[in-house]
């Protein structure tokens, strides 16, 4: 080293100095006169020193193995750089390793030493970035330093793991007809600015109560409402929207929005009741309440084809006709009994059993009556060699229990009726009977007219005019 030579320099013209002041005061030399020849045998010229000071040692530098690094935030495995020296440095060398925000990253250490054994081995330093709320990505600045050495800076990129995005709760609504339901909107993270959020129904059927939403850093996370509400119509089937929520930036979220009609579809007859007597026609009107929104096919049945008939026995509708009256024809068919019959004939969707209703058909059978087979007899009068004449009666319907016929003559004196084999003034018919013939002989006594009257308890009377001529 340079400073041991400046050191025997100095030393050697220390020694030069003392050896010619003891040569001079030997030989008497006071100093003032010329050299002794001796002198300069004894002392020969010194060699040349160099005066110069030594320059400074040169001192190590930092070397880093990355002067920016990225970091995710909230990954516990962090991001690492390196540290070593350029050379090394003679002495122990203190690091300190510090972070212009620690709030934001945390450091694995806060310093460590260099020595002349492990300068030029790297020292790592590990970074983790600490979540937050934003979604924001930030930049700190870690500086490395030590005494006597140029402090050297790692820029540290914390990439935020925080995307903002709408939040919508719930995105699947049912809403009735007529009826309101609601949305809460949040965005998921803290953005930089203020985010608007609009707010767009895809059907007019189903609207918002606000066009946009505003968040801003500070209410980001606080839900705001929004009320969706359905608007009635005449159809019963269910409706439904997609609701839209979009911002600059930001992926859209949609809202499902069903919408439960509240229009209860009914099959409509006009009338809803229908008097025929038997034997006689008639006809009922049938429409739908509501759109079917597609074809909708009514069957239509009776309940006692034997009494009732009907034509078509199907019905079709449709968005276009639904209101317009389909016309069924109701046939009372004749019997042969006396009661009257009630009869309900069925409508019903053919899509749906639920869907039902009912028209009411009352057949009045005629009222029973008396059948004869003459209206009119003539006849001589028996003295005078006159044969009977027979009337055959029997009933119009069958009876549910037996009926008594009775008959009379007006004038006796004109002419009288008997029953054959029988002393009495009826006859009776039992319940399958009605259409039996019962023969009623009418006798002639005296010329003139006379009327035969026949009657039974609910049951239309019946006459036969008696003619009495001479023969």
């Amino acid at each position: 080293m340079k400073a041991r030579s400046f050191t025997r320099g100095v030393t050697a013209v220390a020694l030069s100095s003392l050896l010619a002041f003891a040569v001079g005061a030997c030989s008497g030399d006071d100093g003032g006169g010329p050299a002794d020849p001796v002198d300069a045998a004894v002392m020969p010229d010194a060699e040349p020193v160099d005066m110069t000071p030594d320059a400074a040692p040169a001192m190590p530098t930092f070397v880093l193995s990355a002067a920016a690094i990225s970091v995710t935030e909230g990954d516990a495995a962090g991001a690492s750089f390196g540290v070593t020296l350029s050379e090394a440095p003679g002495r122990d060398v203190a690091v300190t390793v510090t972070a212009s925000d620690d709030t934001l990253i945390t450091l694995s250490e806060s310093g460590f030493t260099f020595g002349d054994d492990n300068f030029d081995t790297s020292h790592d330093f590990t970074v983790v970035a600490a979540d937050d709320a934003d979604s924001a990505d930030e930049t700190v600045t870690v500086t490395v330093a030590a005494d006597g050495i140029d402090s050297v800076e790692v820029t540290v990129t914390i990439v935020d793991d925080e995307a903002v995005s709408i939040v919508a709760t719930p995105t699947d609504v049912t809403i009735d007809e007529g009826g309101t339901g609601t949305v809460d909107v949040s965005l998921s993270a803290q953005p930089d600015a203020d985010v608007t959020v609009a707010v767009a129904s895809s059907d007019a059927a189903v609207s918002a109560d606000a066009a946009s939403l505003t968040f801003t850093p500070d209410n980001y996370d606080t839900a705001q409402t929004v009320t969706l509400s359905a608007a009635q119509d005449d159809d019963t089937a269910d409706g439904g929207a997609t609701v839209t929520l979009s911002a600059t930036d930001l992926s859209d979220v949609t809202v499902t929005v069903t919408v439960a009609d509240d229009d209860v579809l009914t099959i409509l007859t006009n009338p809803a009741t229908l008097a025929l007597d038997e034997g006689a026609g008639g006809s009922f009107d049938v429409t739908l309440s509501h759109d079917p929104g597609g074809d909708f096919e009514v069957t239509l049945e009776s309940g006692d084809e034997g009494a009732v008939t009907i034509t078509p026995t199907s019905l079709t509708f449709s968005s276009s006709n639904f209101g317009d009256p389909q016309t069924v024809t109701v046939n009372a068919l004749a019997d042969a009994d006396a009661d009257n019959e009630s009869v309900t004939v069925t409508a019903t969707a053919a899509s749906d059993a639920t869907i039902t209703t009912d028209v009411t058909v009352t057949v009045t059978d005629p009222t029973p009556a008396i059948v004869l087979d003459v209206t009119e007899v003539t006849v001589s009068p028996l003295s005078a060699g006159g044969s009977p004449a027979p009337v055959a009666v029997t009933l119009s319907q069958d009876p549910a229990a037996a009926v008594t016929v009775s008959f009379s003559m007006s004038d006796e004196t004109v002419a009288t009726a008997v029953a054959p084999g029988s002393s009495e003034d009826s006859v009776t018919f039992n319940p399958g009977e009605f259409d039996d013939p019962k023969v009623i002989n009418v006798i002639g006594l005296g010329v003139g007219t006379a009327l035969l009257t026949f009657t039974a308890p609910g049951h239309a009377s019946a006459v036969v005019v008696v003619n009495v001529v001479a023969p």
